[in-house]
């Protein structure tokens, strides 16, 4: 459904702000696409921010996880800094606490989580608990990178940071996890 929207986050977001020129958008492309108007616009807004915080995330075991740890915080880096769109979009998504966003959150969630359990486990599907554990390390380094950006904190030590707890995380859930079988 989303992929009608072919511009940037940000040109998406703004077709949500203007609820009366969906109908023009809809014709535009050949079909009743949002059904339900704004609502269906603002669920496509946030899958496209999703997949743009999602996209080009480095797990290609020919790197050394150092490498792919670095590439990966740097692009989440980027969007917190600024904040891009895609940023901000799944910032309000995900506090909006609305059932067809949270869907969409948790998709989301998800993909990242798969991505890091396969950099730091070798499979997309981590065990439950450490499943849990990164969920708690997104929310943790989310606000750990908005919070740097507030604080103009310089990007090594953020990173350092992240990197840390995120290794740490990762083993604290596999001892826990072991020791649950």
């Amino acid at each position: 459904m989303d992929h009608v929207l072919v511009g940037s986050v940000e040109q998406s977001a703004r077709a949500v702000k203007r609820p009366h020129q969906v109908h023009r958008l809809s014709r535009e492309v050949g079909g009743d696409v949002f059904p339900r108007g704004r609502p269906d616009i603002a669920l496509a807004v946030v899958r496209r921010a999703g997949r743009e915080l999602n996209a080009d995330w480095v797990v290609d075991d020919a790197l050394p996880l150092a490498d792919r740890l670095t590439a990966n915080f740097a692009r989440m880096a980027v969007h917190a800094r600024a904040p891009s769109d895609a940023w901000r979009i799944h910032r309000r998504a995900r506090a909006a606490d609305q059932p067809d966003f949270d869907e969409v959150i948790d998709d989301y969630l998800r993909a990242i989580t798969s991505s890091i359990a396969l950099n730091h486990l070798g499979t997309p599907d981590p065990p439950p608990l450490v499943a849990l554990a990164l969920a708690g390390y997104l929310t943790f380094g989310v606000t750990v990178l908005d919070q740097a950006r507030v604080t103009d904190a310089p990007q090594a030590p953020v990173t350092q940071i992240l990197s840390d707890t995120l290794l740490a995380t990762i083993q604290a859930a596999r001892t826990a996890s072991d020791a649950s079988r």
